[in-house]
């Protein structure tokens, strides 16, 4: 055997079993690390899919518990309810138009499908939803299971996914809450109807899954497994496609639905190998599940195999070549190998510069060429792993963008809305809580006994008490009322309420609570009270004869007056009949006049009645007019009567009283408009409010309120504004309005809000307080002169 075939047989096989070696080694580890590295993601995927859905009913949540809270609903929701056999009442419509003023704002904000309110007796009265209204209207809740109202009754609850009434082609779900009013009674349930594809986006969102993977929920149906979103490689599996349990197919989702999590390779819903992460999301009982086909997993390791099998056949060709080229000369290949050297460092990694020798020198060149190819390699995959690392720190800036949204949410509520942990330490405080106590945030936070030092002295043994029913768990909301003293020593009312929080295994995490202040409600409630006294004082002390009478006839309230003049005590006329005081025919000519005004809803003025009494027949002038309910139903009739048999030398005298009275009341301007909520520009204003201000009708309508100057005090249509938009309604607030001709005016300002030609507008009254004030001091010097002829009679 010659020396040439020896080499080359020599060098073939150093060349090739060491080439064999490494490449089964390499392949062997790089498929298990790959493997690992695709499950570890597939894990990562399923953990941020879990906290976005989490996320996701937890904002669902807050927005039942934000519309819980809403005035309108409180309001509005016992009305609806009392008129839903009558949909044409006007209260009925006046009530529904308030919450569509707010409710379908939320709607659009929110991007729900309907907002529904549902009355106690499990019946649809509101729905948000113009198209939904006519179908929905005086008809339960469409929950296939009908346990959405039962449930929403006591606490926030969440319904499966389900198609909605307008067929397969939508899905959608029922987050549900029961609804109280100002004294916590029930009044029915809230539910929000969510459109399924908002949680659909959060799954079918396949950043790092390539071409096959997905992710897919799916839930227990008895012996199966219901899969509950469009799926990759089916869209229409959404509540359709099922799996039995225990089957080859589909054992990812089966074991997450079972309370299980892990990794493994499996066939799928397809029938096809993937490889596989899946957990439980115990909160609403799903399983998930994040895959990706085996083939398109594992492509790498398969073009790596091919890549080391060219590799091979090539080496073993050149090194056969090489072997019978050893004769080439030393130098040409030392040169080559040096310039060679010099370009791969220049960065080319593509150039080759190995030789057909056998002998060290071609060893040597083969082996650059082989470092090449290896520091290539590495390369590339330095560029995948970089482009991972942006990947996932796309998905978490996705995550930090939501969590801002909700947290903006949260810190621009107007209460003052907190977070304690078990410890009674804060975890969050809303901004507005400088607004009402004067200490910022970052105070809270930092000092948890900060919020018990503010409480007036007074009122912390209530405070202290109620601390301790939320320590130990008494019972859900708690709500309390209490002063709070400010740094620079004011005090503001606030009212409180909150309620313990649990996690799913019902340990005690802390409390959410939420603080309104109540301090202009609580210096309205004191003058009320002042008012309400004034008022006892003054209907004692008025000569007139004054009494309350309700429908059927009996005294409800008499003045000093009318008991002196009646020679009867209070105990013997309040919850007596006329009937029972005087004779049949007496008692029924009064009454007819009282039935006459609960009839009619209206005033009778000037009554010439005669009434017994032991000194003989009195004659009285008396006045009977209407009182009404909050809803405007007529409850009775008060009576104002003054005895004219000694005055007859002044009826003349009263009658241009009386007169002067019915002008002043003629000409007391009330001013009816029109105006757009953005802007003020004037839509329509009647004849009285052009009289108020000054203007003609050309100079108003057309042009806004800004232009024509009217507002003494802008900021007070600011103010009016937003009243509107959070409370539904404003009514007799005092404002200063300036006249064409620069005369300033005080008004008694009352508004709704109206939508008008697809636009929020005002629709307001303005009263001139001056000139009712003026027919107010008439009357009374009226009432002095009667005195006064009187005495001097």
């Amino acid at each position: 055997m010659s020396i040439r075939l020896k080499l080359a047989i020599m060098f073939l096989a150093i060349a090739s079993l060491p080439l064999l070696l490494v490449s089964a080694l390499t392949f062997t580890n790089y498929e298990k690390s790959l493997e690992a590295r695709r499950l570890l993601q597939l894990q990562d995927i399923t953990a941020y899919k879990a906290e976005r859905i989490e996320a996701f009913f937890a904002s669902l949540k807050n927005d039942i518990e934000t519309a819980q809270g809403y005035y309108n609903i409180k309001e509005n929701l016992p009305v609806l309810t009392r008129f839903a056999e009558d949909p044409n009442n006007p209260d009925f419509f006046a009530a529904k138009k308030m919450l569509d003023a707010q409710l379908q704002r939320m709607q659009s904000v929110l991007g729900l499908s309907d907002i529904m309110l549902v009355n106690p007796k499990g019946k649809v009265v509101y729905s948000s939803n113009p198209e939904h209204y006519p179908k929905d209207f005086s008809k339960p809740l469409l929950d296939p299971e009908q346990k959405a109202f039962e449930e929403g009754k006591s606490k926030i609850y969440f319904s499966d996914i389900f198609f909605s009434k307008t067929g397969i082609d939508k899905t959608i779900m029922l987050v549900t809450g029961p609804a109280h009013d100002f004294n916590d009674a029930f009044i029915g349930v809230i539910a929000l109807e969510v459109d399924a594809k908002s949680l659909y986006r959060i799954i079918e969102n396949v950043t790092g899954l390539g071409k096959t993977g997905e992710v897919l929920l799916g839930k227990k149906i008895g012996n199966q497994v219901l899969y509950l979103n469009p799926l990759r490689h089916d869209p229409n599996a959404a509540l359709i496609r099922k799996v039995d349990i225990g089957s080859e197919i589909g054992r990812p989702i089966q074991e997450a639905i079972q309370g299980k999590t892990g990794t493994g390779q499996y066939l799928d819903y397809r029938g096809k190998k993937v490889i596989a992460a899946w957990r439980h999301i115990p909160f609403i009982d799903w399983g998930m599940v994040a895959k990706i086909d085996t083939k398109e997993a594992f492509a790498d390791v398969t073009n790596l195999r091919n890549l080391a099998a060219v590799i091979l056949v090539i080496v073993i060709v050149l090194s056969s070549i090489m072997a019978f080229s050893i004769a080439h000369s030393i130098s040409e290949p030392i040169k080559r190998l040096s310039e060679g050297a010099a370009i791969i460092g220049g960065g080319n990694l593509d150039y080759k510069i190995g030789t057909n020798q056998k002998d060290e020198i071609g060893q040597l060149s083969r082996s650059f060429d082989k470092m090449t190819l290896d520091l290539k390699q590495t390369t590339a995959s330095r560029d995948e792993l970089n482009k991972e690392i942006i990947e996932r720190k796309k998905a978490e800036e996705e995550l930090r963008q939501s969590e801002i949204k909700y947290r903006t949410v949260a810190d621009n509520t107007y209460d003052w809305e907190f977070w304690l942990d078990p410890e009674s330490r804060f975890l969050y405080c809303s901004p507005s809580c400088q607004r009402i106590t004067g200490h910022k945030p970052e105070e809270f936070l930092a000092d948890p006994g900060l919020r018990t030092r503010l409480i007036h002295p007074d009122d912390r043994p209530l405070f202290e008490k109620h601390v301790n029913e939320i320590e130990h768990k008494q019972k859900g909301i708690a709500e309390g009322e209490w002063r709070l003293v400010r740094p620079d020593g004011t005090c503001c009312w606030v009212a409180h309420a909150c309620q313990p929080v649990y996690d799913d295994s019902g340990r005690f995490i802390g409390t959410r609570g939420s603080n309104r202040d109540i301090t202009a409600r609580k210096q309205m409630e004191d003058t009320l009270a002042s008012q309400r006294k004034e008022q006892q004082v003054i209907l004692e002390s008025v000569p007139a004869m004054i009494f309350y009478k309700d429908k059927e006839n009996r005294f409800i309230r008499t003045n000093k007056a009318f008991e002196e003049a009646m020679r009867l005590p209070k105990e013997k006329l309040e919850g007596k009949s006329l009937f029972d005081i005087y004779s049949k025919e007496q008692a029924e000519a009064y009454w007819m006049d009282d039935k006459e005004v609960i009839a009619s809803g209206k005033a009778k003025y000037g009554i010439i009645e005669t009434m017994p009494t032991p000194e003989g027949i009195k004659c009285l002038l008396t006045d009977k007019v209407p009182y009404f309910d909050e809803s405007g139903n007529v409850l009775g009739v008060i009576g104002f009567a003054v005895d004219i048999t000694e005055r007859k030398k002044a009826e003349e005298a009263l009658r241009e009283s009386e007169q002067h009275l019915s002008a002043v009341f003629r000409a007391s301007p009330t001013g009816i408009f029109v105006t757009r909520m953005t802007d003020g520009l004037f839509i329509e204003a009647n004849e009285a409010y052009m009289q108020i201000i000054g203007y003609s009708a050309d100079e108003v309508i057309g042009h806004t309120s800004s232009e024509l100057n009217i507002w003494v005090n802008p900021e007070d249509r600011e103010r009016i504004v937003g009243i509107l938009r959070e409370q539904g309604r404003i009514e007799n607030s005092e404002v200063k309005f300036r006249r064409k001709n620069g005369e300033i005016l005080d008004l008694l300002y009352s508004a709704l809000p109206l939508e008008r030609g697809g636009e929020h507008c005002i629709l307001g009254t303005l009263t001139d307080i001056t000139s009712r004030k003026r027919a107010e001091k008439a009357v009374r010097r009226a009432a002095t002169r009667f005195e006064i002829l009187a005495d001097t009679a």
